[in-house]
């Protein structure tokens, strides 16, 4: 197998990276019209906490993030490929227990190019087990995750909430997932 090959057949991984890492949903694009600080303390936090999330990118461009090599042959191989990831998540902090729950159903759409050709590629790169899906229809691929783990107030470093603290965000990082520095990753209390 050559190393172009094994490059492609991985190129699935990390958009499961991605849905794994992001259980909290939302990319704020309401700019700064509220006023934010860090989290300070588990109280803040207690209660169940929504959000969705949906974001876009050429293949192209998701090779540029990832730091790897974009050339002719590899332009060729996917064409102008577009990558989208739709999420909706749902978690709950308690406090009382020092407990969060959470679940989150996550699709990632690809779309465009040569994705008829390459499909078999992309879609034998993503794991066979019960938490996924796959949409040959529609060349999508769903995820459900859940987890129930202990926290402390060490687990929200850089966590931020709202003036009314109603919202959270975090910064999401250019390392896991198909974001910029600059977007954040928001959950509104229910």
């Amino acid at each position: 197998m050559t190393k172009f090959v094994k490059k492609m057949r991985l190129l699935g991984l990390p958009v499961l990276l991605l849905a794994l890492v992001l259980i909290f949903a939302g990319c704020d694009s309401n700019g700064d019209s509220e006023t934010w600080h860090y989290v300070t303390s588990m109280n803040q936090l207690n209660g169940t906490w929504r959000g969705s999330f949906s974001q876009s990118m050429t293949i192209r461009e998701y090779y540029q993030l990832r730091g790897w090599e974009w050339d002719t042959l590899i332009q060729n191989y996917h064409g102008n490929m577009t990558v989208t990831n739709t999420m909706d998540d749902n978690v709950t902090i308690n406090t009382s227990t020092m407990r969060k729950a959470a679940t989150a159903r996550i699709t990632t759409t690809y779309s465009g190019g040569n994705i008829s050709v390459i499909w078999p590629d992309i879609r034998n790169s993503y794991p066979n087990d019960n938490s996924v899906t796959v949409n040959d229809s529609n060349y999508s691929v769903a995820y459900f995750s859940s987890y129930d783990v202990p926290v402390s107030i060490g687990s929200f470093l850089g966590y931020e909430i709202n003036q009314n603290e109603n919202r959270i965000r975090y910064r999401a990082s250019t390392e896991v997932a198909l974001f910029t520095s600059n977007d954040y990753i928001v959950l509104t209390r229910q």
